[in-house]
């Protein structure tokens, strides 16, 4: 064979590798094209997917919160004392209140008590930075607006809901005008409604967040597409600037779809229903377009890596092996991404996310900074410590049983805790608490994941307070009866009570003035929290009544006890008014009898008392 010939061959051979290198490339590259593009298309559903529940779950949470606020509000003995008796005392109480929650809840803009007439009771108002309590002259009569009327109609604990709007009602008045979503409640008392108390949340800060998306172009509009906001902030609330711009005229291809879809998934538009967790009748809609920069660049990155494994196939032919590298390094790239993306994710919920993980002899393995953060301690101090290190010394033992229990049986526990941080602050926990398993489904430790109600706790303690005294006031006495006669019932678990009463009080009243009353009437509290267990309860019955629950104490242990606390007050020297006596009815409960009729047999017992000269102890 010629050398012509030879040559001939080798450039043959040298054309089909070529074509074959070029088929190759060409191939190769389109197929790694249109996987990224759809990988792409996929990854930004997902995205949506998640950005939306993220939002969505986070505005679930903010109505669950307020609802629990409302609900609060209503139900306070501040507020049934108010309505009882309008006088300026009761007024200045329910106002002072209303300050304090506006006060420590940041979001909080506006609180009112409007009562069945319409007429604006009591209101404060959150100004700037500033709370303020409105004065009396400038409350108003609202029975003609669509919120008194819409929420007064409605049944006991029903929680009425806004939409969202700018808050010009008092525009006249220079009230501020922002972003607003009010939330209120109708106010019944003994049987018959009494008004309605309303919040207005501030959620400007909020409204952005929702539309704040780092790949989306975000537009929220009601149901009938009217928009709301928007990334484009000119198209923001257009309803008040006489725009009226609808989703119709953003998105015509797409404007129908969205509206009568909960979900929607078109071409790079994503559309969600955000009526589920505000439930307001507004239908609000989250609707992502993909912004034209994150395409094009999508679209260049692809093109790009296309390209390049097309040269790098023409250009080695036959080492594929480069090729093979090429994917995996373009993939690792890739996972690198999505590992960066996990530890920001981890971070954000390290440190907003209360979690604390123990193994199985309960010692602390792990942290987030914000278990760290809300209990004073470092990291470091809690790791290898027990969670006994942030136990309340008042809890119950039993509660602790019970978890213990629950858990290590593999359920989950979920309750409310009561904790102490390292300065000796209070805090409460609501904990759920799941046990961690290994692939053999053995239990290896346990993961709590908290969160902080102690705001929350604060206002409810108040609501069950005696206000003078300190302990427990007439409503929680009577649920504390129930809970008792519930668990003699249930468990036949013994228990009695105290009645007593301070001997000639109007006279001290009358001789020394209500101040000095006052002061007898705290101290006497003082003396029955000293003298009583931390599980008995004790609490101001009414005027200068006070009642004392004593569970798993029979009647003679009972009779023990009120001498003890008898002795205890005939010693004690009330200062200006010197010694008082008190007379004491002891009661134990019996099968079948009512709280009111078990109340009247220790009522008679201490009639009995009173009438055997005073100072003195009977027993029913």
């Amino acid at each position: 064979m010629s050398n012509i010939t030879r040559w001939k061959y080798y450039f043959v051979f040298i054309v089909y590798f070529i074509i074959f290198g070029a088929v190759v490339a060409a191939v190769t590259s389109y197929v790694n094209f249109r996987i990224d593009s759809s990988n792409a298309a996929k990854q930004v559903n997902r995205n949506a997917e998640s950005i939306f529940n993220e939002k969505s779950f986070y505005l679930k949470q903010i109505v669950r919160r307020y609802s629990l606020l409302l609900n609060t509000f209503s139900d306070s003995k501040l507020l049934t004392d108010y309505i009882d008796d309008p006088r300026e005392h009761n007024t200045d109480h329910l106002a002072a209140f209303f300050f304090a929650s506006v006060e420590s809840t940041i979001n909080l803009s506006q609180l009112r008590y409007i009562d069945a007439s319409g007429m604006e009771r009591v209101r404060v108002d959150r100004v700037g930075d500033r709370v303020l309590i409105v004065g009396e002259d400038k409350l108003r009569n609202r029975r003609d607006t669509y919120y008194f009327r819409e929420a007064s109609s409605m049944s006991e604990n029903a929680i009425w809901k806004s939409r969202f709007h700018l808050s010009i009602e008092d525009w006249k008045t220079g009230d501020s005008i922002e972003p607003t979503y009010g939330m209120a409640t109708p106010v019944y008392h003994k049987g018959g409604f009494k008004g309605i108390i309303l919040v207005n949340l501030s959620v400007d800060t909020l409204l952005q967040s929702l539309i704040k998306a780092q790949e989306f172009e975000v537009v929220m509009c009601d149901g009938t597409g009217e928009v709301l906001m928007s990334s484009d902030h000119s198209a923001n609330w257009s309803r008040y600037s006489g725009k009226d711009i609808y989703i119709r005229n953003l998105m015509p291809k797409d404007a129908d779809k969205i509206l009568k879809n909960d979900v929607y998934k078109g071409n790079n538009v994503f559309s969600f229903n955000l009526e589920p967790a505000l439930g307001n009748g507004e239908n609000l809609r989250m609707v992502f377009s993909v912004k034209s920069s994150f395409m094009s660049d999508m679209k260049s990155d692809n093109s790009s890596a296309a390209l390049i494994i097309a040269l790098t196939v023409l250009a080695v032919s036959i080492p594929l092996s480069w090729v093979a590298a090429y994917i995996p390094s373009k993939l690792q790239s890739r996972l690198t991404q999505t590992n960066r993306q996990l530890k920001a994710y981890n971070d954000i919920m390290d440190e907003h996310v209360i979690t604390v993980s123990t193994d199985m002899n309960q010692v602390i393995t792990r942290v987030s900074s914000a278990f760290a953060r809300i209990t004073g301690y470092s990291a470091e101090e809690l790791i290898g410590k027990t969670n006994g290190l942030i136990r309340h010394p008042e809890n119950d033992p039993k509660i602790y049983q019970e978890l213990w229990d629950t858990i290590s049986k593999g359920k989950i526990w979920k309750g409310e805790l009561r904790c102490v941080d390292k300065n000796g602050g209070v805090f409460w926990l609501k904990k759920i608490i799941t046990p961690d398993l290994d692939e053999d489904g053995i239990i290896t430790g346990f993961t709590s994941i908290d969160y902080d109600f102690t705001a929350a706790k604060i206002i409810e303690e108040m609501s069950v307070t005696d206000q003078l005294t300190k302990i427990s006031n007439r409503r929680w006495l009577d649920e504390s009866l129930k809970e008792e006669i519930a668990r003699y019932d249930r468990y036949n678990h013994d228990f009695s009570i105290i009645l007593l009463d301070i001997d000639h009080f109007k006279n001290v009243n009358d001789t020394f003035g209500h101040a000095e009353g006052d002061s007898v009437l705290i101290q006497l509290a003082e003396i029955l929290k000293t003298c009583t267990r931390a599980s008995d309860t004790v609490g101001r019955w009414g005027g200068e009544e006070f009642l004392i629950i004593a569970p798993g104490t029979l009647k003679d242990d009972c009779f023990v006890l009120a001498e003890k606390i008898r002795h205890a007050v005939e010693d004690h020297d009330f200062g200006a008014v010197g010694h008082v006596t008190v007379s004491l009815g002891v009661a134990q409960y019996e099968s079948g009898s009512t709280a009111a009729h078990f109340i009247i047999n220790a009522d008679n017992a201490l009639y009995r008392a009173k009438q055997g000269g005073r100072n003195r102890t009977e027993k029913a």
